[in-house]
């Protein structure tokens, strides 16, 4: 389920788009740079993204056959446009025939083999990609593989035929209510265009109880009937929040007094089914995230008081610079819709970045964030499984870990027990007790994995780079097609949260070298200090290995960059 959760780091969720989504985005900025709509220095990153993610993918490989080689030279061929063009036209053909069907069918397979976790793991990645370009709810997905996964535990069985039969691509017309304050309604009775209609609370909602007809009414006078397309009662959900957040938009145009909010929850009834369900409302996206532990917040909250009342702080030109982020951070949190919260937060981001005389390119914004989002990563991704366990196992994971006695923290503990070999026992035993969990076994086998050696360490931290330009391009394609061109990129929302959690890593990163060289105070000298860390670090890794090292107790810590008198999260 952590693929779907929007809490879980960038790096635990399903990712932007699938090989077949990378191929759409292509085409759609190469017919854009022809156009001389966009520059065409986008490109090669894209194309690199997509050369990766072809490389990757055992199931569009299959699906390519023998035009696998074909494709990835044209692919490579940036500076021939019309062969370019025509490989990424055949990609598309090829993957939109082939590509879900096979992502299915493999699935299916994996699942009954129960062989290569690994690769179940990728496949079941991309398969949530293709639902959710489909236009399948997040959340339907979610809930159909909680079924399953409470049919299995149940039956000891997984029945596909019914997972499949779950998303059949059929669309159908959806009848949503909700209540509506009295100011709206006025607006919207007997358009006849929009096929709106207001429904007195006295009278019935078909297959809707009392009980229902409360929570969806809320403080509201009428209800409002609305049909709506989509391919599961959450799209449908989805598509009417969409629409009355336009409703909102567009009488506030007109009536800038009205007061304006909708109920929560709908009671959403399919055109063929005599009996609907509420759908209650989620929480915004930037709110979907894990806050800062209490115990923390007045460590923060007291260096942020400090730019306020500290002369030498509010002197320097960076309190000027930390009040418009933090202001851009909670005008974003308040934004209706994504596109906004995205814009909004991009210029609170850029507002924290030093000041640069000339244009910002893409590699400024390399240079910046990459080293302040990269900084603290592998601590926050071992204490992030790190208390998840301590939560669910408390006793027996606390037992472990005690007993060897060194006067260290438990996270430190727990690391030397994943990578360590000298620890192998105590893995094992970790391991063992996450038996009733495979999900996390799994995961924590991937961890391990990521860090079991220099190398591989080197080497992952090499790819994070590259994915991380890869992101933070898309995530300036998004905001400068928002801004310049009105139109909504693809899966807005996960852009939206890697924003978000890019945003939030860089200022904690900033916050915590603030608070550990408090001397300095300007924003420029504080990203100096990361980005000296960050390189050192790399240069560590690169010296240890030139000298033959293998990862131990006296170098481990130094070489992830985890420091035991970190008090932030």
């Amino acid at each position: 389920m952590e693929l779907l959760d929007t809490r879980s780091r960038e790096s635990d969720k399903a990712p932007h788009s699938n090989v077949k989504g990378k191929t759409l985005e292509a085409i759609k900025l190469f017919l854009s740079i022809e156009k001389n709509e966009t520059k065409s220095f986008y490109l090669s990153y894209v194309l690199d993204e997509l050369i990766n993610a072809l490389r990757n993918d055992n199931v569009a490989q299959v699906c390519l056959d023998t035009n696998y080689k074909y494709i990835l030279e044209g692919l490579s061929d940036v500076e021939n446009h019309s062969r370019l063009r025509s490989t990424l036209l055949q990609l598309d053909g090829i993957l939109s025939n082939t590509y879900k069907d096979e992502l299915f069918r493999s699935v299916r397979h994996l699942v009954e083999d129960g062989k290569s976790k690994r690769e179940l793991y990728n496949v079941t990645k991309n398969l949530i990609c293709e639902l959710i370009g489909s236009g399948y709810s997040a959340r339907f997905i979610k809930t159909e593989l909680v079924k399953i996964n409470k049919t299995t535990c149940a039956t000891g069985g997984f029945d596909f035929d019914d997972f499949l039969a779950a998303f059949s691509g059929q669309h159908f017309t959806y009848f949503c209510y909700c209540g509506i304050p009295i100011a709206p309604a006025k607006y919207i009775e007997g358009n006849k265009n929009l096929k709106l209609e207001t429904v007195s609370p006295n009278n019935k909602v078909i297959g809707c109880t009392k009980e229902e007809l409360k929570l969806i009414k809320e403080d509201y006078y009428n209800i409002l009937k609305l049909p709506v397309p989509g391919l599961d009662y959450y799209s449908a959900k989805e598509n009417l929040d969409d629409f009355l957040s336009y409703i909102t938009s567009a009488i506030n145009f007109y009536d800038h007094s009205s007061n304006l909010s909708w109920s929560k929850s709908a009671y959403i009834c399919r055109e063929d089914e005599k009996r609907g369900k509420v759908i209650r409302g989620t929480k915004p996206l930037m709110t979907q995230t894990y806050d800062v532990p209490r115990e923390t917040i007045h460590k923060l909250f007291d260096m942020k008081l400090a730019d306020l009342f500290s002369p030498k702080r509010r002197s320097a030109s960076s309190y000027a610079k930390i009040s418009a982020t933090l202001s851009g951070h909670a005008n974003a949190l308040q934004s209706p819709k994504p596109e906004t919260q995205i814009v909004t937060l991009w210029s609170a981001l850029e507002t924290l970045l030093p000041l640069k005389g000339e244009m910002r390119t893409l590699e400024y914004y390399f240079k910046f964030m990459i080293p302040a989002i990269e900084m603290g990563h592998a601590r926050k991704e071992f204490l992030t499984f790190f208390g998840k366990t301590k939560h669910n196992y408390r006793e027996a994971f606390l037992d472990i870990l005690h007993q060897e006695e060194r006067g260290e923290g438990l996270l430190e503990r727990f690391i030397k027990c994943v990578l360590l070999d000298s620890q192998k026992e105590k893995y094992d035993l970790i391991l063992q007790m996450l038996s009733d969990n495979p999900y996390s076994k799994f995961r924590l086998e991937r961890i391990k994995d990521k860090y079991k050696s220099l190398k591989t360490i080197r080497k992952k931290r090499a790819q994070e780079k590259q994915r991380l330009q890869w992101q933070i391009t898309r995530i300036y394609r998004a905001r400068n097609s928002i801004t310049h061109a009105g139109e909504s990129p693809f899966n807005t929302g996960v852009i939206l949260t890697n924003l978000h959690e890019y945003y939030d890593r860089i200022h904690t990163n900033f916050d915590i070298y603030r608070t550990n060289y408090p001397k300095v105070g300007e924003i420029k000298d504080i990203f100096s200090l990361i980005i000296s860390d960050y390189n050192n670090q790399s240069r560590k890794i690169d010296e240890y290995i030139n000298n033959g090292a293998v990862l131990s107790e006296d170098n481990i810590f130094d070489i992830l960059n985890i420091k035991d008198k970190t008090v932030f999260y």
